[in-house]
């Protein structure tokens, strides 16, 4: 499908949760429809499985596309909780060899969302998070409408925060992605921006 601009710019997603990423990215989704199309796969694992997928799917849709099959995707992502999941820097290294675009959140999703309320510069676990994104923000997993339009409210504050986190841990010495830190907005960022 293409808009007066022209062909939609396409993102093919693999996302570790089963509601809350999905909800939200769709919702992203139709905030941008115009100029993207996001596609989320159903499939869901952990943050290797997740890698692994979708370098399959890159190279199926990259020989599709040289059979004349469909343009391919513009984008693959994989977004991801750091949490406590074996083998994640090597599944973040192996996306960047594959030019695979990550958005990891340390520890979880819910410190994005917490970052629309309030600056979070303390090391945190994911269920401190949990329980202080259902207590600040009034969700837990599922974001209802309302929630959405809240987090979009506040988008640019949060952006900012997260950005800020990244600059402190490269001040202070911390690995990229420590805790706490998201990714999730370099992500919004392609969606908001496509087609520009």
């Amino acid at each position: 499908r293409v808009t007066r601009r022209g062909r939609r710019t396409s993102f093919l997603l693999f996302v570790e949760g089963l509601r809350t990423e999905p909800i939200y990215l769709q919702h992203w989704e139709r905030k941008h429809r115009e100029h993207v199309v996001v596609t989320i796969d159903p499939f869901r694992g952990t943050p290797a499985s997740l890698v692994t997928k979708a370098i399959e799917a890159k190279a199926a849709t990259l020989r599709e596309a040289k059979r004349g099959r469909g343009p391919g995707y513009d984008q693959v992502w994989c977004v991801f909780d750091v949490d406590e999941h074996p083998y994640l820097e090597a599944a973040v290294r192996r996306a960047a060899d594959a030019e695979i675009s990550v958005a990891v959140s340390t520890p979880c999703i819910e410190l994005w969302f917490m970052l629309h309320r309030a600056e979070q510069t303390a090391a945190l676990d994911r269920h401190a998070a949990q329980g202080t994104c259902e207590t600040a923000l009034g969700f837990a997993k599922s974001p209802a409408p309302k929630h959405l339009d809240e987090l979009d409210a506040s988008y640019e504050i949060a952006r900012a925060r997260a950005i800020a986190l990244d600059s402190k841990h490269e001040l202070d010495g911390s690995r990229p992605g420590a805790n706490p830190s998201s990714g999730v907005w370099r992500l919004l960022e392609e969606i908001r921006n496509a087609g520009t």
